[in-house]
């Protein structure tokens, strides 16, 4: 059953990030939106964007990973819908600040 590896990832357990490439496999049965919400995901777990930076624009994510900006812009939406990201009309995508205890808190 090819989905049952693929599930965790799909659900974003960052132990599933470790080790796996940061590129977007264009022949993943995961969507590509996905894909990249779970690169950002892990960026963002792992301190390369901490509480309060601001994450790549869509036209950025688009260039650096080779996808549509409506991909890139439905990974932001889900990194939002997880509280991982937040959207500053006028300035750009952010890393929430003030989430006690860190991710998931």
């Amino acid at each position: 059953m090819p989905w049952v590896p693929l599930l965790p990832w799909v659900l974003g357990s960052p132990l599933m990030m470790k080790g796996m490439a940061t590129e977007i496999d264009p022949m993943s049965p995961v969507p590509r939106y996905r894909q990249l919400a779970a690169i950002l995901r892990a960026a963002i777990e792992a301190g390369q964007y901490p509480p309060g930076s601001r994450l790549p624009s869509e036209k950025t994510l688009t260039q650096t990973h080779g996808v549509a900006r409506e991909t890139a812009s439905k990974a932001m939406d889900a990194l939002a819908a997880e509280g991982l990201a937040v959207m500053v009309p006028g300035v750009g995508w952010h890393v929430p600040t003030g989430r006690a205890g860190g991710l998931g808190a």
